[in-house]
C-alpha cells in the first residue's frame, strides 16, 4: 500500500489521539507531519507566500489560517515528491472511517493511476463522469465539480512534486486550488460514495474558520458581493474551459516539470 500521510497541529493532540487510535485499530501505519499553526505565523511571514495582487474575483483575503493551511499541504506535496512511492494518500486529521478503508485503499494502490488526484471525500454525492468500477461497491471517475475540502485525497508523486513547485505564491485555500483544475492542470477524480467522513467533535473547519474570524473585516454585503462575481465567475471559466479538463493523469515521472496543459486553458 502506498504510504498514508497525516497532517496534524502539535497542540491537536486531542485529535492526534483520535487518530492514532482509529489508524490502529484499520491496521493502517502512517506518517504524521506537523501541521503550520496559523496562531504562530506573522502577516508579514504568511504574505511571503501570498500571490499579490490576489487572483481576479476572490472570494476575499486569505485568512491566516487558510495560509497554515496551505503551507501544511505543500510540506506533504514535497515530502512525497522527494519518497520513493509511485503515489501517496494524504488525510487530515478529523476523518473518520470503518476498517473496510484498508481493503479499498490497498485496492488503489495496486492500480496504475490515471488520476493525479483522487478525491476520498465529499460533503455531497456527486455524479461521476467515465466512472471506473472499484470493490465494495465504490467508483471513481470524474465530476463535473470537483468537490471542496481536503480532507483525503491521494496524490501521485509527480503531481506532488509539481503542486509544491508551482503552487506558490498562492491566492486561495487549498481546497479552492485544487478545485479550479484548469490553474494548475491536473486530473483530479472522485471516489463514490465517500469512504471517508468528517469526525463531529473535531471538525478541521473550526481552525479555518477561528482564523478567518481573526482575518475578516468585511461587511455582509461586501462579502455577499465579491462571492457572488466569484460564483459568476468560476461557473463562467468552468464552462470556457471544459473541451480541455485532462482526462487522465497529467504529470508523469518522465515529464520533469513540464506543464503539459499548455497554454490552452483559460486561467483566472
Amino acid at each position: 500500500m502506498w504510504p498514508i500521510f497525516i497532517i496534524n497541529l502539535d497542540r491537536a493532540q486531542d485529535r492526534m489521539s483520535a487518530t492514532q487510535a482509529l489508524m490502529d485499530r484499520c491496521g493502517l501505519p502512517f506518517i504524521r507531519v506537523a501541521a503550520h499553526d496559523w496562531q504562530t505565523l506573522t502577516d508579514a511571514d504568511a504574505r511571503r507566500f501570498v500571490a499579490n495582487p490576489p487572483p481576479r474575483f476572490s472570494k476575499r483575503a486569505l485568512a491566516l489560517s487558510e495560509i497554515a493551511c496551505f503551507l501544511s499541504h505543500i510540506d506533504v506535496w514535497a515530502q512525497i515528491g522527494e519518497g520513493n512511492s509511485p503515489a501517496a494518500f494524504v488525510f487530515e486529521d478529523d476523518v473518520e472511517f470503518d476498517g473496510s478503508l484498508n481493503k479499498l485503499l490497498s485496492e488503489i494502490s495496486s492500480r496504475e493511476p490515471d488520476w493525479d488526484i483522487l478525491k476520498l471525500y465529499s460533503n455531497k454525492v456527486k455524479t461521476l463522469g467515465d466512472a471506473v468500477t472499484l470493490p465494495n461497491g465504490y467508483s471513481y471517475g470524474t465530476p463535473r465539480i470537483i468537490p471542496m475540502s481536503t480532507a483525503a485525497y491521494a496524490i501521485t508523486r509527480p503531481a506532488a512534486r509539481e503542486l509544491a513547485r508551482a503552487s506558490v505564491p498562492f491566492g486561495r485555500p487549498v481546497d479552492l486550488f485544487m478545485k479550479h483544475w484548469w490553474e494548475h492542470g491536473s486530473c483530479v477524480k472522485l471516489v463514490q460514495p465517500s469512504p471517508v467522513s468528517r469526525r463531529a467533535d473535531h471538525l478541521s473547519s473550526s481552525e479555518i474558520e477561528a482564523g478567518r474570524g481573526q482575518s475578516c473585516h468585511q461587511s455582509f454585503l461586501t462579502r455577499f458581493v465579491r462571492n457572488s462575481l466569484y460564483q459568476l465567475q468560476f461557473r463562467h471559466r468552468t464552462h470556457v474551459n471544459a473541451a480541455h479538463r485532462p482526462p487522465s493523469r497529467r504529470w508523469l515521472e518522465t515529464s520533469g516539470h513540464a506543464r503539459m496543459v499548455g497554454d490552452e486553458l483559460d486561467a483566472i
